[in-house]
Order: structure tokens, then sequence, then C-alpha cells
């Protein structure tokens, strides 16, 4: 996400908006371990509290850069799309995982 502003202006970036909580769980769940990986790519950046979880870095970034081209949209109003999964059938996802193993 750090380098979507310096892309073209013919895009639009859409941020999807989670809770920070929820995130964290997730990550714990999965056992996600690129934290501070993915901090490294905004530790250069000026304004940004490093001491916070990478999600909120994230979000934090994002509205320090956001422009006519950036939408933020709540999480939950993909849950109408008929590809939305409940939360209870997402409990054994890994990360990167798209679909549902039965």
């Amino acid at each position: 996400m750090h380098k979507a502003w310096s892309l073209t202006k013919n895009i639009v970036i859409v941020i999807s908006v989670r809770n920070v909580e929820d995130i964290i769980k997730s990550q714990k769940r999965i056992r996600w371990r690129f934290e501070n990986v993915e901090k490294k790519k905004y530790e250069s950046i000026r304004g940004l509290n490093m001491d916070q979880p990478i999600c909120k870095i994230k979000y934090d970034y994002a509205e320090m850069m956001k422009d006519e081209r950036t939408l933020f949209v709540k999480r939950g109003l993909f849950s109408e799309h008929h590809l939305w999964l409940p939360k209870d059938d997402r409990n054994g996802f890994s990360d990167l995982q798209t679909k549902v193993r039965r």
C-alpha cells in the first residue's frame, strides 16, 4: 500500500477499513509473522507512530496520503456480496487464503 499513491493518477485507491483489534486477532490466529517486515516499509515516513500495530500505521498513512482518488470503505459493506463469508466460516483461514477449504 505504501506505493499506491505514486502510481498513475488514473486509478482509484480503495482502502477496506476493518477494526484494528479484529485484524490483530486474525494475525494471531493465522500466525502472521511479517509485522516487522511491513513496518520497515514505513520507517522513513515522518508523522507515523511506529509503536502502533502495522495495520494502524497503514490506516494512518492512508489518511496522510488521501486525495480525490481515495475511497475508505468499511469492511462490513462487502457482506452483501455473494462471495462474502461470515466470520464463523473464516475461522480456519490462513494467510493469502481466498476460498473456503471443506
